[in-house]
């Protein structure tokens, strides 16, 4: 195929003059099956493709011709490309498409096959204009015979109309959806939004937030009935679907590219940030307010949004029912979105709340397994603990322990994982020392609960024949880790076991200034989720290590990824309302590669497990203690490595594996 000159511009014409057929002369061939584009082409969405489509048949033909030439000035319809076939076979390639003067000529003279249905589509796209807009074209068709049998012509010239509007792909899934609709739909009602997929929808359920009661459309039952007649502009809905399906949603309104004042226009957009602790707020308000508020209004800037975000910043002080004060607070300023949740605990005291309000929670830590919940409003960009307890039960067997002692706040978050972790430890062929010891999380004494699992310590070290090094201490703590080191050390065997943790106790900062020796004796070998090796984390770790003074880790990236994946939402959605924004939460994620690496989630709306390093303490080169990786842990083989040159270079020793 060979294309002359590119044209911006162009619809329908054929500028070919008939040919006279003499009088008298015998027809010797002909030409019938003629199908021609329509008058009305329909609607299509800006950016997308509309096609003109001709066909001829030709019979008994020597040589055969086609010629179709379209002109549409002022519209912005672009050509893209354009497919002929002649009986079934690709004659693509014989075609020559040109654009002058505002005219596109797709023509062959001479068909390498003369004889067949000759088939020619040809694809214009659509540009960022919405409106009607006309093509003129005229299609020529001529079958020859040897002379003095005169050719057969068929020339006709019309016009064919299509709409131009914007429109939006929406990709729905067997189950429930969350639909988002930001502008008034060109036919809202429910057959119209979802057109011929209707079929698969057996029920759309909305939210009256004025009278605080759902409305529904339910498959089947009378439209009296029905109190969701229509999806109206910038509300939400939940879809439940019967089967996958993807519709293009066509809105009247706005297109992309067109200027016109944003609904953001001169606004602050408000998000919430609630820290866990307060400890996590030292290093979290400077991060939000000096990094991440300026890169978010940089973006926007660039963009053109005259618009400016700003973090409302609070402190949950460790405690989830203040967590849940703080959230109703958000709510009566008019702040529907917030980053929280930060412990499990605190994630699920405020998700009644925040689901029945139209809220939108995004928790950058919270890996409780029971909040692993599909449709509801928390998102969270920790994979869960159902990934977690797999990878710490094989950490430990892969070390060497014969039996385990578990010390665990008693919370969602501690509970959550002790009753995945005691299954798959006893079924891998492990044995665990007693009952899990489980203290309450305002405890600052620990002893009474470090006397307990002494107990079960030297039991178990007995039954192994006095080898400490086979009896494992799991202690899942988070801010309290530093006073139950320093305490532990007057408890024996105990204190001589290596310790397991998690996330809560990997490169504690606080251990490492408050209880050095401690943490170094006990090794506390941690899994964390692994930073990516990118230099979009090492540039903001580098940021963010010149302002704290502190390491970026997982967590701390995905405060910076939660604060961008919501920006983009509301630049998206041009809204601050979460019931709008909520339903391209899952997409922008998708799409979104951050600090903390691809922030896929799962149908729960969690992050799809990455990598697992494995961290433990040990004297610094210039500090009391530091904090390394001595291995990791893969997710998708379920295996753990560890670096025996490492560990045996800073600890002195190997893992005795299984």
């Amino acid at each position: 195929m060979r294309i002359g000159r590119h044209l911006s511009l162009f619809v329908i014409s054929l500028l070919l003059g008939g040919l006279i057929v003499p009088a008298g002369a015998v027809v010797p061939t002909s030409i019938t099956g003629v199908v021609e584009p329509p008058s009305d082409l329909g609607t299509v969405p800006v950016g997308s493709t509309t096609k003109l489509h001709f066909e001829v048949l030709f019979s008994g033909a020597t040589r055969a011709m086609s010629i179709i030439q379209i002109s549409s000035p002022g519209t912005p319809l672009t050509y893209k490309e354009m497919a002929a076939t002649m009986g079934g076979v690709d004659v693509s390639s014989e075609f020559d498409v040109d654009i002058s003067d505002g005219v596109l000529t797709v023509n062959c003279t001479s068909i390498s096959t003369p004889d067949g249905l000759l088939a020619v589509d040809i694809i214009l796209q659509a540009g960022n204009e919405e409106g009607n807009f006309t093509m003129d074209w005229r299609n020529v068709a001529v079958a020859y015979q040897a002379p003095p049998n005169p050719p057969i012509t068929h020339d006709v010239s019309g016009s064919s109309n299509v709409e131009v509007v914007y429109g939006v792909e929406v990709s729905f899934y067997n189950g429930w959806n969350l639909l988002g609709v930001p502008t008034n739909l060109r036919n809202p009602s429910i057959g119209g939004a979802f057109g011929p997929s209707v079929d698969m929808v057996d029920y759309v359920y909305g939210f009256d937030n004025e009278n605080k009661e759902f409305t529904f459309w339910i498959r089947g039952l009378p439209d009296g009935v029905q109190t969701v007649k229509t999806l109206e502009a910038t509300r939400g809905y939940w879809v439940f679907t019967n089967a996958d399906f993807t519709r293009t949603l066509l809105f009247s309104g706005m297109a992309p590219g067109i200027k016109s004042e944003s609904p953001l226009n001169g606004k602050t957009v408000k998000i919430g940030f609630i820290s866990a602790s307060t400890t996590a707020l030292e290093t979290a308000q400077p991060f939000l307010q000096q990094i991440i508020e300026p890169d978010l209004n940089e973006y926007a800037q660039a963009l053109g949004y005259n618009v400016t975000f700003q973090f409302v910043i609070e402190d949950a002080n460790g405690n989830f029912q203040t967590h849940l004060e703080k959230v109703q607070g958000f709510k009566a300023s008019g702040i529907s979105m917030f980053i929280g949740g930060g412990w499990s605990s605190q994630a699920q005291a405020s998700l009644s709340y925040v689901n029945a309000n139209g809220m939108l929670m995004m928790s950058t830590s919270s890996t409780y397994s029971g909040l692993a919940i599909a449709g509801d409003r928390l998102y969270r960009l920790s994979p869960s603990d159902s990934a977690f307890a797999p990878a710490l039960v094989d950490m430990m067997w892969s070390y060497g322990i014969k039996e385990v002692v578990i010390i665990s706040r008693g919370d969602s978050w501690g509970d959550g994982i002790v009753n995945l972790f005691r299954p798959a430890w006893t079924a891998k062929g492990g044995t665990l020392a007693g009952d899990t010891i489980r203290y309450a999380v305002e405890t600052t004494n620990f002893t009474t609960y470090l006397s307990a699992a002494n107990t079960q310590a030297d039991s178990a070290v007995t039954a192994m024949d006095g080898e400490e090094e086979r009896v494992g201490v799991l202690l899942l703590s988070f801010d309290e880790f530093p006073v139950i080191a320093q305490q532990a050390q007057d408890y024996l065997p105990l204190y001589d076991c290596p310790f397991f943790g998690s996330d809560g106790t990997a490169r504690s900062i606080q251990g490492m200034d408050d209880a050095p020796q401690q943490v170094n004796h006990m090794r506390v070998f941690s899994l964390s989720s692994q930073e990516p090796s990118s230099s979009k984390y090492t540039d903001i770790r580098a940021r963010y290590e010149a302002l704290t003074s502190q390491y970026l880790g997982f967590y701390g990236a995905n405060i910076y990824d939660a604060a961008w994946i919501f920006a983009k939402g509301v630049l998206e959605a041009q809204s601050t309302d979460a019931n709008i924004v909520t339903p391209l939460i899952q997409r922008i994620s998708y799409d979104y590669y951050g600090a903390s690496g691809w922030c896929k989630l799962n149908e729960f709306g969690d992050r799809v497990p990455p990598t697992f390093n494995i961290w433990f303490f040990a004297p610094g080169l210039s500090s009391a203690s530091a904090s390394y990786i001595g291995g990791s842990y893969d997710p998708d083989l379920q295996v753990t490595t560890w670096n025996n040159a490492f560990l045996q270079s800073k600890l002195g020793y190997t893992p005795l594996g299984p």
